[in-house]
């Protein structure tokens, strides 16, 4: 029969604890005076979300290890040790309650007795020792029920403290596992007991502290917050952070499917354009005739597009009557070719395996190792998490920042200006995605969550509004009509003009000032045109084009974002500086022509905003 010793794990030390997304891994030591031969080692009090599949052993030396066994009690089976110590805190309770009953008993008996006595129980020379074995046995009485009383108050405590904890604990420690190690003579051994947990996880959050006083550095704050309630308390345990690429899913290499040539579906009744192909493929050619398919000159998979005609800006001058805000000139559209002049077609999937392709693992401040499949960093010192559930912040690093301040204003929408901070990462490592408190001059102003931000790239964050820029907003206009003649279309033309005056109040100059307004679309029938007539320069712009107006006052197009934004939109954006105490005029003027009698409206959706 094997020796069997019986431990609780949370006796022995946490040798080092790796958390990740979802789980964590825990490590601890054991040092134990092995028997000669078989000695098996039971270690309880584990928690009960461990992963069975993880549980091994390491670090043995000339000890060999025969069994690893993990097992978890159920809920019925298991015995909850915090419930358990308030019964045995309540039977100890119940126990003093019954001597203190005693007590207070045998202080009545006494006094009743002594209210009985006279001189025919008592000489009068016997009583003076009478009164004294009288108060000494009552004051022995007292000092017992005060002593028993002081002990129950302790255990009322106690008891409480237990239950506050098992309300504040989360989790529960009812596995166990069962090491069999064989020694070839008594001897002391250390072992590592390493094994995975889930229902711990931790997330980067940031706080950024910054000022607008020159020469102030701007740091960036990085944090982790730190959850577990697995049952057990990681008490001053060497901490590391890991993120992995994968986010711990399973993967496969994907398959490489051929690509497949088809004839194209013919409709019934002569309709000379081929369906549409599958999987939403929209399959553009042109119309020009096609030499086969294996010809020695033409393209396997098609000709190539006609050439485009050149097109004047949206808002260019040279007015078009089919063109948008007075635009010229215009892109050709392919027509689908027909079965005739092509017999074949092909299909690709754009994106044959979908998004869960892992990205780059992004690198965090510390890093401990690193792998094509993981990062980690550690966290200097010891850290103690225990099991409640609750975030805990670990401090990670303190990053200096590049960061440009801008002023930017919609008046449109709102007469204000907005401060926006572009912090830029130049860290030797990414930014993963979390939560960024703003701290601006010690006072917490803005959140903003980040995506994730590569090394040289910047996110924006809005500061507030600047109280010492005044916004002031006007907008008109005026219509009129073209003379009626007998063989010309009579078009009503009305002028649209913006006035946008911003003023500065500071002490200061404001180098960078974004002021963001927009032009009406036209109709897509196209019988309602725009033309942009001030700014003239803005006209002809090219996209992320700054064009001058005047001295250090220029506009651009808006960028494009997402698909959204820029001439097509009709976006565009003031760029300026602003002296101290100075204030800039922007003017904007456009027309908008329609059919004479036809009636429209003009809506502005910013101001349901």
């Amino acid at each position: 029969m094997p020796y069997t010793m019986n431990i609780s794990a949370s006796d022995y030390p946490i040798k080092s604890v790796k958390v990740y997304k979802s789980k964590a891994e825990i490590v601890r030591t054991f040092k134990l005076e092995l028997k000669s031969d078989q000695n098996k080692i039971e270690i309880v009090n584990l928690p009960s979300d461990v992963v069975r599949d993880s549980v091994r052993v390491s670090g043995l030396a000339n000890a060999r290890l025969y069994d690893v066994v993990c097992t978890i009690r159920t809920s019925r089976d298991a015995e909850d040790t915090v419930l358990e110590s308030i019964r045995l805190l309540q039977v100890k309770k119940a126990e003093l309650e019954g001597q203190k009953n005693v007590r207070q008993a045998e202080a009545d008996l006494l006094v009743s007795w002594a209210k009985g006595v006279t001189a025919e129980h008592v000489a009068y020379g016997d009583m003076p020792a009478f009164l004294r074995n009288f108060v000494s046995q009552g004051k022995d009485n007292l000092d017992a029920v005060t002593n028993i009383s002081e002990e129950i108050i302790t255990i009322d405590r106690q008891i409480q403290s237990l239950k506050d904890e098992k309300e504040l604990r989360k989790g529960s420690t009812n596995a166990k596992v069962v090491v069999v190690i064989g020694a070839q003579g008594q001897q002391s051994v250390s072992f590592d007991l390493t094994y995975a947990v889930t229902n711990a996880s931790w997330s980067p959050t940031y706080e950024l502290h910054a000022s607008m006083e020159v020469g102030q550095p701007t740091t960036l704050h990085y944090r982790a917050q730190v959850t577990q309630s697995t049952g057990e308390d990681w008490v001053d345990a060497p901490l590391t952070l890991s993120v992995t690429g994968t986010g711990g899913i399973s993967h496969t290499i994907p398959t490489l499917l051929p690509l497949k040539i088809r004839p194209a579906f013919k409709p019934v009744g002569g309709n000379q354009f081929s369906a549409p192909p599958p999987f939403g493929l929209s399959m553009a050619r042109s119309n020009a005739p096609q030499p086969a398919v294996f010809g020695q000159s033409s393209n396997l998979f098609g000709t190539p597009a006609a050439p485009q005609a050149p097109s004047a800006g949206l808002f260019g001058s040279a007015a078009h009557p089919t063109q948008a805000f007075g635009a010229s000139g215009g892109r050709d559209k392919a027509v689908p070719a027909s079965r005739s002049e092509a017999e074949l077609q092909e299909y690709v999937d754009i994106n044959p395996f979908g998004d869960d392709i892992p990205s780059e693992p992004s690198k965090p401040t510390t890093v401990a190792s690193e792998s094509p499949l993981s990062i980690s960093f550690a966290i200097e010192g010891q850290t103690t998490i225990p099991t409640d559930g609750l975030k805990h912040q670990v401090p990670i690093a303190i990053l200096p920042v590049g960061v440009e301040f801008s002023h930017i204003a919609v008046p449109r929408i709102r007469p204000a200006v907005y401060i926006q901070c572009r912090v830029t990462n130049t860290s030797e490592y990414r930014w993963l995605a979390g939560n960024v408190s703003v701290i601006l001059e010690g006072n917490h102003v803005s959140s903003v969550y980040i995506q994730g931000v590569s090394v040289g790239k910047s996110f924006d964050c809005t500061l507030g509004v600047d109280s010492a820029m005044k916004v002031n907003y006007e907008k008109k206009s005026v219509v009129s009509k073209t003379a009626e003649r007998s063989f010309a279309e009579q078009i009503s033309i009305a002028t649209c003009t913006t006035k946008v005056t911003i003023s500065n109040s500071h002490k200061y100059d404001v180098p960078r000032l974004l002021v963001r307004e927009c032009l009406p679309l036209s109709s897509p029938d196209q019988e309602v045109k725009v033309v942009l007539k001030s700014p003239a320069e803005l006209a002809d712009a090219k996209d992320k084009e700054e064009v001058e107006v005047r001295d250090g006052l220029k506009v651009m197009w808006s960028p494009v974002v997402d698909g959204k934004g820029g001439e097509k939109d009709g976006m565009f954006e003031w760029r300026s500086s602003v002296k101290a105490g100075g204030e800039i005029i922007l003017d904007a003027n456009w027309e908008v022509r329609t059919p004479n009698g036809k009636w429209v409206e003009y809506s502005d959706p910013q101001w349901a905003q």
